[in-house]
């Protein structure tokens, strides 16, 4: 069971290498589970028990499910992630040293974390 986990979990992040790529990756799994994809601009027409969700921006993504009570009676429960970080990116950087005006032929992955860039400013 846990090999299952652990490999759906990397299956998910070998999808979802971007934000954007996670939000479809998602919302694919979430149809398979019986969700219904719901607009955000438009008024919405929801059962007791449903199961829902809207995205925005092809880059948020928010899933709820409805209990079978009206939320003043039963309550809610929320749960929330985002998808954004540590967002690992490969982007090409030129071969530039202090003082020097050369620049390599070939371009030089380096592998960055967007946490590392809200760190730096």
């Amino acid at each position: 069971m846990r090999e299952d986990l652990n490999q759906g979990l990397i299956e998910f992040l070998k999808a979802s290498p971007t934000p954007f790529h996670a939000t479809t990756s998602l919302a694919q799994r979430l149809e398979a589970a019986g969700f219904q994809h719901l607009d955000e601009r438009a008024s919405w027409h929801t059962e007791a028990g449903g199961r829902y969700y809207v995205t925005r921006n092809d880059s948020s993504i928010i899933a709820f499910k409805l209990g079978k009570r009206a939320p003043l009676e039963g309550g809610i429960r929320l749960v929330g992630a985002h998808t954004d970080s540590p967002c690992l990116r490969c982007m090409a950087v030129p071969c530039w040293r202090p003082g020097s005006t050369a620049t390599c032929p070939w371009p030089v992955v380096s592998r960055t974390a967007a946490m590392a860039r809200w760190k730096a400013s």
